[in-house]
């Protein structure tokens, strides 16, 4: 090994390092053990490393966009704090980087894996109180929450969504702070992600990550083995043993670690979900989703630009942009 090959080796380590004392991963998944207040290397020195560390840097950038989301007091989202630059679009999205093989290997395409800042709030702000009905937030630890781009990539089970054809639904290997399993759900073929201000042709979304206290319910009753796409039983054992779940026992028929069908969101691209009435609640899911659409519409209303919104307001003058504000009460970015 040469002195510039060592120096991108060593460099890969630190990036490594950065991020896994970042997040609460079990000892068992991390690359490196710290030693003596150092860190140490538990695999061969290989090309395998520099890819990792790749992500790593990626996941790092993820943490770093979760740092610029802001609460107001009581915990609740905010819009806009003091001093924050007004000019600034509202919606932006998170970006988590590439979407990993495994949603690839399904269908997905590999685009941009975005997360609505809104979502993220919501998944970080505590959970509400016994007397908050409509407070529907998931009180995941920021920590947890550093860890969940890795997690996705190696998930323990995939299905489809219960209450949605366009989406699908992964269990995370990770518990919340009540034990409950981490749950992902994610939707493909998006024409609406922003990040940075720009606008992405094609992008999937992450929608919601959230802990799941009655996954094995929903596991039983509204998901049988011709719903599941993807489970990985070793994974499936340990997160058993971590949260008290128990998944159903005709999964033990479905082949492990290996895509055993793909999703109805990517069969019936398009096919909007099913309109099923949530009788507990008294209204329609599909409703619902509805509602979500009209509020993601509303936020890029907001102030996201395109690229050539961009680049015209670039070349325009500022009196031409101050006559534009007065008329439109917006600065069009």
């Amino acid at each position: 090994m040469d002195i510039e090959e060592a120096k991108r080796y060593a460099e890969a380590i630190r990036t490594i390092n950065r991020y896994e004392i970042s997040t609460p991963m079990k000892d068992s998944d991390r690359l490196l053990q710290i030693e003596g207040g150092k860190p140490k290397i538990t695999c061969e020195i290989s090309p395998t490393l520099l890819e990792y560390a790749g992500r790593c840097a990626t996941y790092l950038e993820f943490i770093r966009q979760l740092g610029t989301l802001r609460f107001t007091e009581d915990g609740r989202s905010a819009k806009r704090i003091p001093g924050e630059d007004a000019k600034q679009p509202l919606r932006n999205d998170l970006l988590l980087g590439t979407t990993p093989k495994i949603y690839q290997q399904l269908g997905f395409q590999a685009d941009p894996l975005l997360y609505t800042r809104r979502h993220a709030l919501k998944a970080l702000a505590p959970k509400a109180s016994k007397g908050e009905q409509f407070r529907h937030n998931h009180g995941i630890d920021p920590k947890l929450m550093c860890q969940v781009p890795l997690l996705l990539e190696d998930p323990v089970l995939i299905y489809n969504s219960p209450n949605s054809n366009s989406r699908i639904c992964v269990v995370l290997n990770q518990v919340d702070g009540d034990k409950s399993p981490l749950l992902a759900v994610l939707q493909p073929n998006s024409k609406s992600g922003l990040h940075d201000g720009m606008r992405y042709a094609n992008s999937n979304f992450l929608i919601t990550v959230f802990g799941k206290n009655n996954v094995d319910s929903q596991l039983r009753y509204k998901v049988p083995p011709s719903e599941v796409l993807y489970i990985n039983k070793e994974k499936s054992q340990e997160i058993e043993r971590i949260s008290g779940i128990q998944f159903p026992r005709d999964y033990s028929s479905l082949d492990s670690n290996t895509i055993i069908r793909l999703p109805r969101c990517i069969c019936n691209d398009g096919y909007e979900p099913r309109p099923w009435l949530d009788h507990a609640k008294g209204r329609s899911r599909h409703h619902e989703h509805k509602q979500h659409r009209r509020e993601t519409e509303a936020d890029d209303r907001a102030g996201v630009t395109d690229m050539a919104t961009v680049l015209k307001d670039a070349a325009a003058s500022k009196g031409h942009r101050e006559q534009r504000v007065q008329r439109s009460g917006h600065d069009g970015r």
